[in-house]
């Protein structure tokens, strides 16, 4: 298995913000905006579902304090 190299310091994490209204998805990294989704597909969009956190590709991924807000 292949691991890329931690850059950032040790002992800190980075903090990632998934905003989902509607059907537009806002991923942030750090409070720099990453991407963003817009779902185009009326006849096959979810709009409530289960909340999955992935890693693509190989390598490691660790996660601690995962809140979820429900946005007005």
């Amino acid at each position: 298995m292949a691991v890329h190299p931690h850059t950032g310091v040790d002992g800190e994490w980075n903090q990632i913000e998934i905003i989902a209204l509607g059907n537009t998805l806002i991923h942030m990294m750090n409070g720099q905006v990453i991407s963003v989704t817009i779902d185009n597909n009326p006849a096959e969009r979810a709009y409530q579902g289960i909340l999955s956190l992935q890693l693509e590709g190989s390598g490691q991924i660790w996660y601690r304090n995962v809140y979820v807000k429900a946005l007005n």
